[in-house]
Formats: C-alpha cells, sequence, structure tokens
C-alpha cells in the first residue's frame, strides 16, 4: 500500500490534517479520459475527427504496451457506452431510453440523436468492448474508472439531478457485468458537478482540478499560459475529502496533442508540455504529494509521434525516481486507498 503522507495537526481541515511529508515519498498517477468519439459529441463535428477515430486504437495499443515496458500502471476513465458491443432504438426510435436527458441551451436536439445505435462492427468509435479487454488483460493492474456513460457535462446547468443521477448507476450497472468495480471518476472536460451523486453511487474518488493546472482555475489563461511557454513545473497537490467520504485526487496538468492556434495548447510546444510534467514529476518526489497526469489516447494515434515521444521521456524519468525509493507509481484507486488508511484521512 502507498503511504506518502503524515499528520499534521495544524493543517486546513479540508485536506483532512495531512501533508506532505519529507520522510514518505511522492505519488504519480496517469488518468486517461477514454472515449473515442464520444469526447466530440457535444461539438457534433463527428467527421472531422473521422481519421482520429480510426487510428485512436493504435494510440491504445501503443500506450498499454509502453506502460507495460515502463511498469507503469493507470486509471483508464472509461465513457460508459464503451462497454458495449452494440445497442439498438426502441419501438419509439429513441437511443438509451433508460436514461435521463441533459437539457443544455447551447445543443439542439437529443444528446444521444448521434449515436449509430448499431454495434462495434459497423461504428467502431462508439464501441469498445475490444479496448477494456485489452486493458483487463495487460501484465500491469490497471484500474478502468468511469468517465460517466456518454459523455454529459456534470457541472454545466443543464446536467440535472436525475440527469447526473441516472448516467452514474448505469455505468455501475455496465460495469458490474464485467465484475468491474467502478471506483474513480474523471468528469469530461473537467466540469465538476453533482458530487453529492458521486458519492451515493459508490465511487471513491474523482479527479479534481489544482489551482494552476487549468486556466480559469486559480489562475488567469495568461498566467497559464505564460507558465507553459516557458516549460514552469505543473502544480503538485494532496487528496482531500471533497463531499461525504468522497475523495479529490487532483489534476495536475493534461498533456495534449498539439491543437489548432486557436487553443490554449496550440501555443505550447511539445518540449515545453514535457519540461513542465518533469518538473511535475520531481516537484512532487521532492514535496512528497502527487503529479497527477491526465491524457487522451485518441492523441497517441494519429500524428502522434510528437506525444508518444514526450510521454516516453515522463515514464522514463517517473521510473528513475521510483527505482530511487522517491516516487511511487499508483492509480487513482490506489492513492484514495492510501489517503483512508493514513490517520485522520
Amino acid at each position: 500500500m502507498t503511504k506518502f503522507w503524515r499528520v499534521n495537526e495544524n493543517m486546513d481541515s479540508t485536506i483532512s490534517g495531512m501533508l506532505g511529508s519529507s520522510e514518505g515519498v511522492g505519488s504519480f498517477v496517469i488518468s486517461l479520459d477514454t472515449e473515442l468519439a464520444w469526447g466530440r459529441l457535444n461539438h457534433r463535428d463527428l467527421e472531422e475527427y473521422e481519421e482520429r477515430f480510426i487510428l485512436a486504437r493504435d494510440g491504445i495499443k501503443w500506450l498499454l504496451e509502453t506502460f507495460e515496458e515502463f511498469s507503469v500502471p493507470a486509471t483508464w476513465a472509461m465513457v460508459g457506452h464503451l462497454f458495449l458491443e452494440e445497442c439498438s432504438v426502441d419501438s419509439d426510435g429513441v437511443r438509451h431510453p433508460e436514461l435521463v436527458r441533459p437539457t443544455y441551451d447551447w445543443m439542439e436536439g437529443d444528446w444521444y440523436q448521434l449515436d449509430p445505435a448499431t454495434n462495434q462492427v459497423e461504428s467502431p468509435e462508439f464501441y469498445g468492448v475490444d479496448i477494456l479487454r485489452d486493458i483487463l488483460a495487460s501484465s500491469v493492474a490497471h484500474e478502468v474508472g468511469s468517465h460517466s456513460f456518454g459523455h454529459i457535462r456534470f457541472g454545466d446547468l443543464g446536467c440535472s439531478r436525475a440527469a447526473a443521477a441516472a448516467d452514474l448507476e448505469y455505468c455501475q450497472q455496465l460495469a458490474g457485468q464485467w465484475e468491474i468495480e467502478l471506483d474513480s471518476f474523471v468528469f469530461p472536460q473537467d466540469r465538476i458537478g453533482h458530487l453529492e451523486v458521486l458519492d451515493k453511487v459508490g465511487f471513491m474518488t474523482y479527479r479534481g482540478v489544482l489551482p494552476g493546472a487549468l486556466p480559469g482555475h486559480g489562475i488567469s489563461r495568461l498566467s497559464y499560459l505564460a507558465s507553459c511557454l516557458l516549460g514552469l513545473p505543473a502544480p503538485v497537490g494532496l487528496p482531500r475529502i471533497a463531499y461525504g467520504k468522497l475523495i479529490d485526487v487532483p489534476l495536475s496538468m493534461h498533456l495534449r496533442h498539439d491543437k489548432p492556434i486557436s487553443s490554449t495548447a496550440g501555443f505550447v510546444p511539445m518540449a515545453a508540455k514535457t519540461r513542465r510534467a518533469l518538473g511535475g514529476l520531481r516537484l512532487a518526489a521532492s514535496r512528497a504529494e502527487v503529479f497527477h497526469l491526465g491524457l487522451h489516447p485518441i492523441d497517441f494515434g494519429w500524428n502522434g509521434e510528437g506525444i508518444r515521444k514526450a510521454l516516453r521521456s515522463i515514464l522514463s524519468k517517473a521510473q528513475d525516481l521510483s527505482d530511487q525509493g522517491e516516487l511511487e507509481l499508483s492509480t487513482m484507486r490506489e492513492v484514495a486507498r492510501a489517503f483512508q488508511n493514513v490517520p485522520g484521512g
């Protein structure tokens, strides 16, 4: 069991009196937003990403092989629809009628209207049973977590409590059919909401966002861009009790594929992103805290040479720090359990 905190009675109660200790070690966590076409559903621009969807499985295969090479476990947060091999419409032509729909004012029509309601052979970008099997078959003890069933935005006003509950309960139901216990949750697009529902349906932990990890989270877009361009170390932090028994294992940074120049990440060279991640690893080791890296598997297929090289550098450094006894390589579930097992956690 990972142990990298000690009790400090003077610490703020929001993190349950835990403080990184020089006597312990830090932890490196990777979570993967595993979504295929579902990650673009709200944009309604699936045709533009067709080639990326086709090559996504190549990226996932490379990730699994590379994690095995470096003996690094990860939390694969999967969209629940990927647990299906097929689906269909009901007698009224409705897709997934058991689900309460979100009603966002920025989107017209039914959230699931682009679901092909076919099967993995005809529409592989919407189904992922083969991906799930490959993760479970890996020689590395990966964790399968949840990224919601349909990639709905929990933190937007159009997502009611009922919609959130229906989505999460269906995820747990589908996972149970695979004898998978879903403990960790990654919010689509990091839009956090309905923590009370997450806690109620049995999740242990979720991925929050550290100040400075993303623009708008304790840092302006301009300051965030400057820190990324300079390759300054990504923020590190500690778990905290967020709601009930629900534990936040917050994000330090996303490592994303080069994007269009219109996005913040599009201005940042991959070399600077790599320096930012390596600095976060060193910081986590020196402070005995957590460096939590977010990845999107779709980035590692189409035109993925640059980001693959970057991740190999990061994993190599993490492995070195682990071999030196300065860093644990952990899943979100393992970090949360370690937090629970420390007095005051």
